[in-house]
């Protein structure tokens, strides 16, 4: 039975982890995804939503995957400006980067890192931002806003881009 269900849904598993994992730490995503799945598959309450459930599988593997690199690779230079922050969304070492200007823009408090690293830094949406770290989607947005503009005044503050 798991093995026709996750051959139903796997190409839409690997599509999602190719867009934020090399190949080599994509196939091991994979395979341990397929083991999460296959493990809670025959468990009762059954599963309505198989692809929805192996989607949410697929998204907190992903994000454990990426808080696991930011530990790893704390060495990157930070980016420059407010603009880099925008455009560094899907590359792993720009992500890295974006944790280092957090580092430096000391007025923002731990919750605005992480939703402006999830936000920009993953490419995750406002509801999976919310998700993961237990707040609305709407709360997780203003927060976002509310740490670029202070990012904003940081650069303004140093003279540097916004």
């Amino acid at each position: 039975m798991c093995r026709d269900e996750w051959d139903k849904h796997k190409r839409m598993v690997w599509a999602m982890i190719l867009k934020e994992a090399p190949e080599d730490d994509a196939r091991d995503l994979l395979q341990d995804i397929c083991l999460a799945f296959c493990k809670r598959l025959p468990k009762p309450p059954p599963i309505k939503d198989k692809r929805k459930f192996l989607a949410r599988i697929t998204r907190n593997k992903i994000v454990d995957y990426i808080k696991k690199r930011i530990r790893e690779r704390e060495h990157l230079e930070p980016v420059e400006s407010y603009e880099q922050l925008q455009a560094g969304a899907r590359d792993p070492d720009a992500r890295i980067a974006l944790e280092q200007l957090f580092r430096r823009v000391t007025d923002l408090n731990e919750l605005e890192k992480r939703v402006l690293s999830l936000r920009h830094g993953y490419g995750l949406q406002y509801p999976d931002i919310g998700e993961a770290l237990d707040i609305t989607a709407n709360h997780a947005r203003k927060i976002k806003n509310k740490a670029a503009q202070k990012i904003e005044a940081f650069y303004d503050r140093e003279g540097g881009e916004a």
